[in-house]
């Protein structure tokens, strides 16, 4: 069974290592330290969840109005629908996010759910 719980403290290391491990997906590649992580979360302006299968920590999933934010599964729980179970617990259903053009994985999955292209952000 798939929940969203808000992050807490205790979430800190878990969100940090996910994120680490998948940092090459962002557009900025650094790793976070733990510092950098209690920085982000003391600075939180958003509702950023941790996405729970029973009682183990799979992935994260920030909401900022209709945008998604750091949508992350973890590697080994990939492949199995738990990102489609985590939005439907969500009340709104009409959301967009933003994907690196080279991370097909991502790409293809957010495709398999229903998402659409819409657009194009360019960077020099």
């Amino acid at each position: 069974m798939i929940s969203l719980k808000l992050i807490k403290l205790s979430d800190l290391e878990f969100a940090r290592k996910l994120r680490n491990s998948n940092r090459e997906n962002f557009y900025d590649t650094k790793e976070i330290s733990k510092q950098d992580m209690a920085n982000w979360f003391h600075e939180l302006n958003y509702w950023f969840y941790i996405i729970w299968l029973g009682n183990k920590r799979i992935g994260t999933i920030g909401i900022k109005g209709d945008e998604l934010h750091n949508v992350l599964i973890d590697k080994k729980y990939r492949k199995h629908g738990y990102f489609r179970q985590a939005l439907k617990t969500l009340t709104k259903k009409d959301y967009r996010l933003e994907v690196k053009s080279d991370n097909e994985e991502a790409i293809k999955a957010y495709k398999k759910i229903g998402f659409k292209v819409i657009g194009y952000i360019m960077k020099i």
